[in-house]
């Protein structure tokens, strides 16, 4: 997305590498926290798969850019869910001890919805290549539990729906009890329970 605000030489530092899941509804601020999280980690590159921006991006123009090195890639996929699909695939597939990617998978209920065998192993094993993740969701229920199950760390902001806010109460107990009154920015950090409170401004 065109609004980042990444400094001019962003370190290369090794990022965490491991699946992180962020859920919150509109305005919970999940975009924030996203870019909060890469900002303080320094991943070499970020690929954000985005499947609300328009004018997909050809899966070769993404391979061309990891290739070059360049340190911040959206790779839009507009409504296209198999090409989303094919962006994690891409990332995996160049992602190496040498050459970190962090994928951001954006509105991800959409097309993490299904049992997919192949995409499985790349949240499962992609962590031995250097490749971490945000599964990033304002349905958290959408997301088949096989691949909510690979993110060990979550972060949990304003849900509004019942399913998704079942699925809340039932990994945090009574500390969901008002999650739907949760303000923007306001997270629970599972597995620490760590209450996160909006940035100030």
């Amino acid at each position: 997305m065109s609004d980042y605000d990444f400094p001019p030489d962003v370190g290369t530092e090794p990022f965490f590498e491991e699946n992180t899941a962020i859920y919150a509804g509109p305005g919970g601020g999940k975009s924030f926290l996203c870019k909060k999280l890469i900002m303080q980690h320094k991943p070499p590159i970020v690929v954000w798969i985005d499947t609300l921006q328009p004018q997909s991006m050809r899966p070769k123009e993404l391979q061309q850019r990891i290739d070059s090195g360049q340190k911040l890639i959206t790779a839009s996929a507009f409504e296209d869910y198999d090409l989303a699909k094919l962006f994690i695939e891409i990332c995996y597939a160049k992602s190496t001890k040498s050459r970190r990617i962090f994928m951001v998978c954006d509105e991800a209920g959409d097309y993490l919805n299904v049992k997919d065998e192949r995409l499985k192993r790349v949240f499962r094993t992609g962590r031995h290549y250097g490749l971490g993740s945000i599964i990033a969701t304002q349905r958290p229920a959408m997301i088949d539990q096989d691949f909510r199950g690979t993110a060990p760390v979550r972060y949990w902001g304003k849900l509004c729906t019942h399913p998704d806010v079942a699925l809340a109460k039932k990994e945090l107990g009574p500390m969901a009890d008002n999650i739907n009154n949760f303000a923007p920015g306001e997270f629970i950090h599972f597995p620490t329970l760590k209450r996160i409170e909006p940035d100030k401004r």
